[in-house]
């Protein structure tokens, strides 16, 4: 008997756990890329104000888990996204590794925050500047597996995956800044229109995702 949707798309999950906990170079890269982006950002700025300080943060990120994320789909082999299809539903599939790299995002933005509160500090309120930072993570998670999926269908995937990605980044990115800005500057109540904006923004591109990956994957 066939098992639901959402079992199939634990036991993928947890399935990438595995294989990125053995490969654990890939890890290490990531941590490594991260580190030196703030360091260097350390470097350059000897001071450094809320909205610059916004800025570099939401971008070292993005650019962190682009990365990250570029060889989702890639690194599978055509054979094994067969052996996949014949097993499991296309949507569990999309949701085991959507969900795979929200997490790993996370995990960036986590470490990322705290790397940059250490070298250059967070300004005022850093708790609620780290829950947008989350908010943003999860969502280009989802919206860069969903880039990662379709770049991984073209011969060009590594050139393609940035050059999709990074203009479908631009609604949320600018959102997500604004509202740190208004953060750093302590307006809670200004920020609560930009966070809407941002759940509509991953609620849309989760349904359009939902939608379409079937297709894609047949293709």
């Amino acid at each position: 008997m066939q098992i639901g949707i959402i079992r199939q798309a634990q036991l993928l999950f947890l399935k990438e756990l595995k294989c990125e906990w053995r490969n654990r170079y890939a890890i290490n890269g990531i941590l490594v890329q991260l580190l030196s982006s703030v360091f260097i950002c350390y470097l350059i700025f000897s001071s450094i104000n809320s909205s610059t300080w916004t800025a570099l943060v939401f971008l070292v990120l993005l650019f962190t888990s682009t990365n990250a994320i570029a060889r989702s789909f890639a690194s599978e082999s055509e054979g094994r996204m067969l052996y996949y299809h014949q097993l499991s539903n296309p949507l569990a599939m999309f949701l085991a590794k959507a969900l795979f790299n929200s997490v790993i995002s996370v995990a960036i933005a986590i470490i990322g925050f705290y790397v940059f509160k250490v070298l250059l500090g967070t300004g005022d309120e850093p708790m609620q500047l780290l829950y947008l930072l989350l908010l943003f993570s999860a969502g280009s998670g989802l919206l860069l597996s969903t880039v990662s999926a379709i770049s991984a269908k073209s011969k060009g995937g590594n050139i393609l995956m940035p050059v999709l990605a990074f203009p479908l980044m631009i609604p949320l990115l600018l959102v997500s800044t604004t509202a740190g800005r208004k953060v750093q500057s302590q307006m809670e109540f200004d920020v609560l229109p930009d966070i809407l904006v941002m759940v509509f923004i991953i609620a849309m591109i989760g349904v359009l995702t939902t939608l379409l990956y079937k297709f894609l994957w047949q293709d």
